[in-house]
């Protein structure tokens, strides 16, 4: 039969927190007649309490339904569940090659002094949400137990779970060391590789580093490329290789003297050379070591000597120089292969002189000629003016020893084609003659001799409807008188005067 209720108590304010399921209790009145009223947020209802006749009368009212169950009990309850064997905190690793692990533990037991285990409610939760059952990503995941008696009161058994990840990157293509010659003429060289990858467990890719790039430029020596991944638990691999440039190139010179002739006279066996001393670089910017087998100034004997410059980087590599000096002894005077022959050629018409060329002369030596040249003269052999008489032409040809040989030869010119004239009275020269001073007089006429004597040459002197000829040579044709004659010639011992 329907149990009658007096009356409901004036409500008194009482809440206890049920986390997760947000379930909020309201006693009201704490005397004989009790209403309790609850809220369970997640399950979304309202539990009224009423004291019947000593019995305890439980009113559940859902938001979407009102639910009523009787409960009889000789007193109220007010102790929560008792959570036993709630376990610790518990760590593990991840699983190889995976980004979480399974993770299982004893489960914990519940009990309420009042409540029927069959009438307690029970729930776990996690956060963040499972994997799987059992299975915990990395990080820390917190588990919750949570027990609720028919009051209804909440107790919990809490604790995490933290997968760790202890598993470094993995690399792909990590290059194996390299070697590498510097570039011509450089301390250096430019190398390049196919950069590695890394993948990681967490399924994060992880962070890379490089201490160089790819394509750096590498110096002299050995160096270590260091590349390193970290993932999100600062777990670090590592691609390490060397890089080595080695340099083979030799140091180099660009004044080497090549070759040196010396030669020496007969009277002689030995003698001093000089020469520039090379100088070398090298590739490395360093400066290398140099030794030689001679110096300058030393004196060679006779023959073939080579002399050697070494010259040796830090890396061993050598770089020389030779020089191949030869000391000849040269005991015989060049020889003339061709001297020409003396010529005789006759004046040009009324001319005083003629135009005459000749062959050079060609002298060969034994072991070197220095020279060959007119030793005095300078007349062209292509073509130059001789004056009536005889020229002597010689050329000298010296050796490296100076040892001299000479080639004479003669061009006379015969005045045959050619008239003078005495100068008018208005100037002319006078000048005495001696018999001892004359070489040869030959009488031509009463009127024309002619005079040797070694007189150099005769300058420029106008005369009325006459000239002197330029650079005569004599014999010279002139007009004579017992003791004087009438020259065509000036020279600074001689006076011009007036008839």
């Amino acid at each position: 039969m329907p149990l009658k209720c007096s009356e409901i108590a004036s409500f008194v304010p009482y809440t206890i927190a049920l986390p997760q399921r947000n379930l909020s209790v309201v006693v009201v009145n704490d005397g004989p007649l009790k209403l309790i009223i609850s809220m369970l947020y997640t399950r979304s209802f309202i539990l009224y309490e009423m004291m019947c006749a000593h019995r305890k009368v439980h009113i559940i009212m859902d938001t979407l339904r009102v639910l009523f169950f009787v409960t009889l009990a000789s007193h109220v309850e007010t102790a929560a569940p008792v959570w036993s064997n709630c376990p610790m905190n518990i760590e593990v690793n991840a699983t190889t090659g995976s980004n979480n692990a399974t993770v299982t533990w004893t489960e914990p037991t519940v009990s309420d002094d009042e409540t029927p285990f069959n009438l307690l409610i029970t729930d776990t939760y996690y956060s963040p949400e499972l994997l799987a059952a059992n299975v915990f990503l990395i990080g820390e995941t917190e588990v919750r137990y949570v027990a609720t008696d028919e009051v209804p009161l909440s107790s919990y058994c809490t604790f995490t779970v933290t997968v760790l990840d202890n598993q470094d990157p993995v690399i792909d293509g990590c290059p194996g060391d390299y070697t590498n010659t510097t570039e011509v003429g450089l301390p250096s060289s430019v190398v390049s590789w196919t950069s590695p990858t890394a993948t990681d467990n967490s399924g994060v890719n992880p962070v890379e580093k490089k201490s160089y790039m790819s394509g750096s430029t590498f110096i002299i020596g050995t160096e270590d490329v260091i590349i390193t991944f970290t993932d999100d638990s600062d777990n670090v691999a590592t691609c390490q290789f060397s890089i080595t440039i080695n340099d083979e190139e030799a140091p180099t010179t660009s004044n080497c003297p090549t070759v040196d002739l010396e030669i020496i006279p007969g009277s002689v066996s030995s003698v001093s050379v000089n020469w520039d001393e090379p100088s070398f670089v090298d590739n490395s910017g360093e400066t290398p070591s140099v030794t030689k087998t001679h110096n300058p100034g030393d004196f060679f004997d006779i023959g073939e000597t080579i002399v050697v410059y070494n010259a040796t980087d830090a890396y061993l590599n050598k770089g020389y120089c030779e020089i191949n000096i030869t000391v000849v002894q040269d005991t015989e005077a060049p020889v003339f292969t061709f001297c020409p022959s003396d010529t005789v050629v006759d004046t040009l018409e009324n001319k005083n002189y003629s135009i005459v060329n000749f062959t050079v002369p060609v002298a060969i030596d034994n072991i070197q000629l220095l020279s060959v040249g007119q030793a005095i003269t300078n007349y062209n052999p292509d073509g130059d003016i001789y004056y009536i008489g005889t020229t002597t032409i010689r050329y000298l040809a010296l050796d490296e020893v100076n040892q001299p040989t000479y080639c004479t030869f003669s061009i006379t010119v015969e005045g045959r084609n050619t008239q003078y004239f005495l100068p008018s009275s208005r100037f002319h020269l006078t000048v005495n003659i001696t018999p001892t001073q004359l070489e040869k007089l030959d009488a031509l006429s009463n009127r024309f001799v002619k005079l040797w004597f070694g007189m150099p040459r005769c300058a420029t002197t106008v005369w009325p409807s006459f000239t002197c000829p330029r650079n005569l040579t004599f014999p010279t044709f002139l007009n004579s008188t017992k003791n004087a004659i009438s020259l065509c010639i000036s020279l600074p011992e001689l006076s011009l005067v007036r008839s």
